[in-house]
């Protein structure tokens, strides 16, 4: 996928990758529970690709035992929508990034996946989980039902309100990857303690 390609660039992690839904070319440790689960998903993944893509750091996706901006950039495909509190997951992907580095997603758009008959995730709603600290202790669902517009929404709110500090650089409506998504491509623009500047990340 070339827009990964175009922002994912040095040494980052992915959040639970798929060898099915690979990103070839990337330079990323795969983030994944690993949990009692683990082996149906490897099997499922050896069932429809022929392969499985193995745990580099084995965590929950909110919860990531790397040093603070310390990752070029953090990606991930149809992931974001299993947080119950999205928000939370975000903000650790926040941390773990440099300045000047990319937080690259994918999320299911609701009019072409089986979510189109379920009811759009509120603002109101993601917040709320937020504010209350709602833990992401369950993965087997979708939590998060949006169109594109929804989850700018989502990131223009973290932003506005300093959740994050961060940039959206690119959007496509329909992901050019598996098609059934969007994606929105962020940038880092400062740390939340104020530091600010672009730092360049190498190719």
């Amino acid at each position: 996928m070339e827009l990964a390609k175009k922002y994912c660039v040095g040494e980052g992690i992915e959040i639970g990758g798929s060898a099915g839904n690979a990103f070839p070319g990337i330079n990323s440790k795969n983030v994944d529970l690993g949990d009692e689960s683990w082996e149906f998903y490897k099997a499922e993944q050896i069932k429809e690709s022929g392969d499985y893509m193995p745990i580099d750091i084995q965590a929950n996706g909110d919860e990531i035992p790397v040093d603070n901006g310390s990752q070029d950039f953090v990606i991930n495909s149809h992931v974001i929508e299993h947080f119950e509190n999205p928000i939370k997951a975000m903000v650790e992907w926040d941390r773990v990034t440099k300045i000047g580095g990319h937080i690259f997603i994918i999320a299911p758009h609701k009019e072409r996946t089986f979510d189109k008959e379920k009811p759009r995730t509120k603002l109101s709603e993601v917040v709320q989980k937020w504010k209350e600290k709602v833990p992401n202790s369950d993965h087997s669902k979708h939590f998060g039902i949006w169109i594109t517009r929804d989850f700018i929404n989502l990131i223009n709110w973290m932003t506005a309100t300093g959740v994050v500090k961060w940039k959206i650089i690119e959007i496509e409506d329909q992901d050019s990857k598996i098609g059934n998504g969007f994606t929105v491509v962020c940038q880092k623009m400062e740390n939340l303690n104020g530091e600010k500047g672009i730092k360049t990340v190498k190719k």
